[in-house]
């Protein structure tokens, strides 16, 4: 058995993490640690470039859409450049220090530029051919967000020379660079910025439009200031936005010379050449990104601070708004299947809870709960959701329209509610707390029908047998407990020797156990018995904790993933490695097979669902 990559459903709000592709048919956006390349037109069809250990903080694509180019967050702080044709990594280039703000290509390809964070603070020339620097220095002020190529720079007498300009922006201060490659040699020029009186100007976006030989930048304060590179200055122009979230985000513009900004406030403007409004549109959340589709007329791709990707078939009017993909805009912290359909449901720290179908990847209902806490685990049927939060509070929600049905407020009034468990009847759900304890609760008259008191932490995994008789714990306090629901009573303990259990499965004969914790390795209980059955490391270097395991609907196979990024396939009779795969960025926090098992998904902490396709090997 092997795990193949099927899909990604995650979106970075980078800004300009965003880019149509020049075949007008892809368009690629980080996830996490990952690039993925998707179609404008379906969902399906995806690919992932997976290279980077770090969270991705910038990229870019060149020109004729060759290359690519992405820097990560982190200890590492690589930028790799990747050749679009292959979706292999040409070059990986190590000089930046934990952080990559700005990367940009030159317009002929031939050279690279890639600007390091606060405790970097180089801006650093590449040959793209040899992954060499050509030249470097040191940023000032810092930090330094964005950098765009300028084309050639002109003589006295405006002819074309063999340099390069380019222009890099620091808050209220921008700056010119030649650059003659060449010679290696690299010379700033600072730009003459218009403050109108008492208002400074702090630029958060530019870019560099060749009909009018300028560099426009967006602006903190909602206009547009245009920096003439013969002399060295900027002008602010007309306000585009003005009030709350009036704050420029993004910007893109348009082989006819037409300018797109989006604001933070949702609102994105269509301006002609010389910065007049042509066209305004609203969308519901803070636009992070824009992108044109080449060969479409005023066609256009939105990121948005929510994790949706808009396409707007603008014709200079908005007049129609479709919804590209939809992720969520937080981690992802649980993860479950309708028993026997195609349809999951997951639950993210940016208090949604959203219902997928696995056929299209798309969302049928999206539940949202304001001024409340965060979704720690849920349950899906085809009526209902329920879901426990770190307030506490058990909820429902209707599974297609995602309207709440009724809460259990005070379920666990201290900590949360760290588990949560349907019985098979759905006549009771079973949560676990944070303080060690376990509740049954009758969901018709949502009353607490039992209460189980043994364990001395967190409550952190439930699997109930077939006959909803037995129930089974594990907790943080090494831990995990049997017990007769009937009677009320344990029935068996079994505690491994060194750390807290995070997550437990029970077998599809319900004879055996397994359970993954802060012990590092994966351990098979039978039981019938005191002492563990078999076990293995996770990992080699026994770094890997598990904070996720799931079981095989045929029973054969295990799934765990934690901090180790992974995604790891077990036999279920030995527990022995069959496959592992990686694409998530952060700690792996829940898994779930497909009711077929012929896919398995992976959610984390980096806001990404990974679905992996499940191929027995010849």
């Amino acid at each position: 058995m092997e795990l193949v990559f099927d899909h990604a459903i995650g979106f970075s709000t980078l800004r300009g993490g965003l880019h149509c592709h020049p075949n007008g048919v892809e368009y690629l956006h980080a996830a996490g640690a990952s690039l993925v390349i998707c179609n404008v037109a379906k969902s399906r069809g995806q690919h992932i470039l997976c290279g980077h250990s770090g969270v991705i903080s910038a990229m870019c694509l060149s020109k004729s859409g060759a290359l690519i180019a992405s820097g990560e967050r982190g200890s590492s702080s690589d930028v790799l450049i990747w050749k679009y044709e292959s979706l292999s990594i040409v070059h990986r280039l190590a000089e930046h220090d934990h952080e990559v703000t700005a990367i940009a290509f030159s317009d002929d390809e031939e050279l690279l530029c890639t600007v390091g964070g606060i405790e970097d603070g180089k801006l650093v020339i590449w040959d793209t051919s040899t992954a060499e620097i050509v030249t470097m220095a040191l940023l000032e002020p810092l930090p330094c967000m964005c950098a765009a190529w300028c084309g050639t720079k002109l003589d006295a007498k405006r002819r074309l020379t063999t340099e390069y300009q380019l222009c890099t922006a620091s808050g209220s201060t921008a700056c010119i660079w030649s650059i003659d490659p060449y010679a290696g040699k690299l010379q700033r020029e600072r730009v003459v910025m218009d403050g109108r009186g008492s208002i400074v100007r702090h630029l958060s976006c530019i870019a560099f439009a060749p009909l009018t030989g300028m560099v426009l930048g967006t602006t903190t304060t909602g206009d547009i200031m245009s920096i003439n590179l013969k002399t060295k200055t900027a002008v602010a122009s007309s306000v585009i936005a003005s009030g709350s979230g009036s704050r420029l985000e993004a910007i893109a513009l348009s082989q006819q010379g037409l300018v797109y900004v989006g604001a933070r406030n949702g609102t994105i403007t269509a301006l002609d050449c010389k910065l007049r409004e042509i066209a305004v549109n609203k969308l519901p959340a803070a636009v992070v990104a824009l992108s044109l589709v080449p060969g479409i007329e005023d066609e256009l791709l939105v990121g948005t601070s929510t994790g949706l990707i808009y396409r707007l078939q603008t014709q200079l009017s908005f007049s129609k708004c479709l919804l590209v993909s939809e992720s969520h805009a937080g981690a992802v912290r649980s993860l479950s299947f309708a028993s026997g359909t195609a349809v999951f449901a997951t639950s993210s720290l940016d208090r949604t809870l959203r219902v997928w179908d696995i056929a299209d990847y798309k969302t049928s209902a999206v539940a949202t709960v304001q001024r409340s806490g965060e979704p720690l685990c849920l349950i899906l049927t085809l009526d209902f959701i329920v879901s426990g939060w770190t307030d506490g509070i058990i909820r429902m929600h209707d599974t297609c329209s995602g309207e709440p049905l009724w809460q259990i407020g005070h379920a666990h009034p201290h900590g949360g509610v760290a588990s949560l468990l349907l019985a098979h009847s759905q006549r009771f759900v079973v949560s676990g707390g944070v303080l060690g304890e376990v509740r049954v609760w009758e969901l018709r008259s949502r009353k607490l029908v039992s209460h189980l008191k043994e364990h001395s932490a967190p409550v952190t995994g439930l699997a109930l047998r077939a006959d909803d008789h037995t129930l089974l714990t594990c907790s943080k306090d090494r831990s995990f407990l049997c017990w007769d629901l009937l009677e009320e009573r344990r029935i068996s303990s079994h505690v491994q020797r060194m750390g807290g259990i995070n997550k437990i499965a029970l077998s599809k004969d319900e004879r055996f156990v397994f359970v993954v914790g802060q012990e590092r390795r994966l351990t098979k209980w039978d039981l019938r018995e005191q002492n563990a059955s078999c076990q293995a490391n996770l990992s080699h270097d026994g770094l890997d904790e598990a904070s996720a395991i799931a079981l095989s609907h045929c029973g054969h196979f295990i799934a765990t993933g934690g901090k180790s990024r992974e995604v790891k396939l077990w036999n279920a009779a030995d527990v022995s490695l069959v496959a592992k795969v990686t694409g998530h960025s952060d700690v792996i926090n829940d898994l779930a097979f497909s009711p077929c098992d012929e896919q398995l998904i992976s959610v984390g902490e980096d806001g990404s669902i990974l679905v992996w396709k499940t191929r027995t090997r010849l």
